[in-house]
C-alpha cells in the first residue's frame, strides 16, 4: 500500500510543471505523516527542493545550476493555496512596476496570509503580514503602485517617475476602481495620481466601455466630435436605422508626418510610372 502511495506521489510530482510548488496538503487523500516523509525523501532525492518548511518547488537542474521560478510566480502560488492576498513591496514593488531595473536579490512581498521566508538558492522572499487596509483595494494596479510610490518616498518624486505612473495608469486605467482606490492611498501619493490624471483625461468613445487616457491637449477635439455624432444620430439616413462611424484618431508628431509623406510619394509613384 505504501509503495503505490509513494509512487503516486512520486508520479504527481514527476510530470508536474517545472516552478510547480508542493505542500504536504497537495495530497490530501494521503496520510500527513507519510506524505510529510516522502517530500522530505524526494528533496534528498532531487526530485523536489525544499524552500521553506512544509513548502517544496518543482525546480529545474542545469548545466549552469538549478532554475527558479520568479519571486512573484511563486509567492502568488502560494497565496492561492492559502487563498490570500499577496503584493510586492519595497524595491521588489518598483522593479516590477518598471520604476527601477535593478532586481532585488531579496524580495518582498505583503501577505494576508502566513508570513515565512523562502529560500531559492542565494536568494531569499519574504512574505511579511500586512495591514487590512493594504488589501482593501478594488484594482490589480493601485495597491502595487502605492507600495512601488512609498517605496521610491515623496521627495523623490521626479519628472520620470510622473511618466511612468501616467504610463501605467494608462496602460491599466480601472475607471472602476481607481475613486475608492485613491481614499485608500497616503495623502501625497493620492495627491500626485490625482495631478497625473488632472493632467490627462479619460475619453470613451465606444459603446463597450473601453476608456483611454489621452493627453489634454487633444480632448477638446474629441469631444466635439463626440458631441457631433450624437446630435447626427437623430437623422439617421435609413429610418430609424443606425449610422456608423469610425473614428480614428490620429496624433500629430514628426514620426507620422515623415510616414505619411512616405506612403503619399509612394502612391503618386506607383500612378505615373505603373
Amino acid at each position: 500500500m505504501q509503495n503505490t502511495v509513494e509512487q503516486k506521489i512520486r508520479a504527481k510530482i514527476a510530470y508536474a510543471r517545472y516552478g510547480a510548488v508542493f505542500f504536504v496538503s497537495s495530497f490530501p487523500q494521503f496520510d500527513v505523516e507519510y506524505v510529510t516523509k516522502l517530500l522530505a525523501q524526494f528533496n534528498k532525492e532531487g526530485l523536489i527542493t525544499r524552500i521553506a518548511k512544509g513548502v517544496y518547488i518543482k525546480a529545474k537542474n542545469t548545466r549552469f545550476g538549478v532554475v527558479y521560478p520568479s519571486a512573484f510566480e511563486l509567492v502568488t502560488e502560494i497565496a492561492r493555496r492559502d487563498k490570500a492576498k499577496v503584493y510586492p513591496t519595497g524595491e521588489t514593488a518598483a522593479n516590477r512596476l518598471g520604476f527601477s531595473t535593478q532586481v532585488p536579490m531579496n524580495a518582498c512581498f505583503i501577505t494576508s496570509g502566513t508570513p515565512r521566508t523562502l529560500k531559492l538558492g542565494n536568494r531569499t522572499v519574504t512574505l511579511k503580514h500586512g495591514v487590512p487596509k493594504n488589501f482593501a483595494y478594488k484594482g490589480k494596479l493601485m495597491p502595487e503602485l502605492v507600495q512601488a510610490l512609498r517605496n521610491i518616498g515623496e521627495n523623490n518624486i521626479t519628472e520620470a517617475v510622473e511618466k511612468r505612473v501616467a504610463q501605467l495608469l494608462s496602460e491599466t486605467p480601472e475607471t472602476a476602481t481607481i475613486e475608492h482606490d485613491l481614499l485608500l492611498a497616503p495623502v501625497w501619493v493620492r495627491n500626485i495620481i490625482k495631478r497625473i490624471i488632472s493632467d490627462t483625461h479619460p475619453i470613451n468613445l465606444m459603446p463597450t466601455g473601453l476608456c483611454k487616457f489621452i493627453p489634454q491637449t487633444s480632448t477638446d477635439l474629441l469631444y466635439n466630435l463626440k458631441e457631433a455624432l450624437t446630435e447626427m444620430s437623430s437623422y439617421s439616413i435609413n429610418g430609424g436605422g443606425i449610422n456608423t462611424v469610425e473614428i480614428i484618431p490620429v496624433i500629430d508628431t514628426e514620426e507620422q508626418r515623415n510616414l505619411i509623406e512616405k506612403n503619399f510619394t509612394a502612391e503618386i509613384t506607383d500612378e505615373l510610372f505603373n
